[in-house]
C-alpha cells in the first residue's frame, strides 16, 4: 500500500481515508438507477436505448436527465438492439402467368 502511495504521490493516511470513506450520494443514487435501467431494458428484451428507458423511468416517477441514462447504459454495457431491416424477397414484376388459376 505505501508504494502505491509513494508512486501515485498521495499520503498514506489520506489514502486509508479514501478507502473508509461511504460512497457519495451521487454513486449511491447511480447504483439505484442502474438496477431500474438494467430492469426497463431487459423488460424491453433489449430494444429500448436511452430515449425509451428514460421514458419509462420517468412515468415511473423518477427524476433522472435523459444523459444521465445514457452515461449508465454505457457504463453497464447495455445497447438497444437494431430492428431487422424488412427485405421483400418476392419478386412481384415478373413476366409468368398465374399458373394455379382454375381453367375452365
Amino acid at each position: 500500500m505505501a508504494e502505491c502511495c509513494r508512486a501515485l504521490r498521495v499520503s498514506l493516511s489520506g489514502c486509508y481515508a479514501w478507502q473508509e470513506r461511504p460512497a457519495s450520494a451521487r454513486a449511491t443514487r447511480d447504483q439505484q438507477l442502474r438496477v431500474q435501467v438494467g430492469a426497463s431494458h431487459a423488460a424491453s428484451r433489449g430494444r429500448y436505448g436511452r430515449p425509451r428507458v428514460w421514458k419509462d423511468l420517468s412515468e415511473a416517477g423518477e427524476r433522472v436527465s435523459p444523459k444521465r441514462v445514457g452515461r449508465l447504459l454505457r457504463e453497464e454495457g447495455l445497447r438497444a438492439r437494431a430492428r431487422k431491416r424488412f427485405r421483400s424477397t418476392t419478386m412481384s414484376e415478373h413476366d409468368q402467368g398465374c399458373t394455379y388459376a382454375s381453367e375452365d
